[in-house]
């Protein structure tokens, strides 16, 4: 498997479109806020984001992508 942003993507069951769109349409997000508690997501994507940002998770690299995307 690949581990990359489109991928974290789909098993976050984000809709078919763009990531980036999906990130314009939520965010920003104030920095005050990690990724994993932001309002848009449902407990089972925030489970899978708060168990990505861990360093050893495979899925860190595309979940630090993803927050810096919100950061912007």
């Amino acid at each position: 498997m690949d581990y990359t942003l489109e991928e974290l993507a789909k098993q976050l069951g984000l809709p078919d479109e763009n990531v980036e769109d999906f990130v314009e349409q939520h965010g920003p997000l104030d920095e005050s806020i990690a990724l994993a508690d932001a309002s848009f997501w449902n407990a089972g994507q925030a489970g899978m984001l708060r168990d990505a940002i861990r360093a050893d998770d495979p899925w860190s690299i595309a979940a630090g992508q993803l927050d810096a995307l919100f950061r912007e």
